[in-house]
């Protein structure tokens, strides 16, 4: 991850610190970084429970509306499981529409008298 760049810059998930343990803080670690980052101007994409129903389980799986991510275990030897990858993976569809959205808005304002 880039840790500044110009105000507007995509930024895909920032959320690579795995977590040991499922009260790991996940939503603490992506609020806390969001602070910095909208001051630089980024626009934030998160993991609505609506497409994402994979989260809305008791089980220890990492991932939360804020973003995908994954619990290492207290020793970081576990791997993600497929519920935190399909999390991924729907971040990175859903942000590739808002970019596209985003770019198409800005193509129309500066084509605009």
């Amino acid at each position: 991850m880039r840790a500044t760049g110009a105000p507007g810059s995509p930024f895909a998930s920032w959320e690579k610190i795995p977590l040991l343990t499922i009260h790991g803080g996940q939503e603490t670690t992506i609020l806390t970084a969001l602070v910095p980052l909208i001051h630089l101007g980024m626009v934030f994409v998160g993991t609505p429970y609506g497409q994402n129903p994979q989260i809305l389980v008791t089980d220890g799986i990492g991932g939360s509306p804020y973003g995908p991510g994954t619990l290492a275990g207290t020793d970081g030897s576990r791997q993600p499981v497929e519920a935190e990858l399909t999390t991924a993976r729907n971040l990175g569809s859903r942000l590739a529409r808002v970019a596209g959205c985003l770019k198409h808005l800005r193509a129309s304002h500066a084509s605009a008298p």
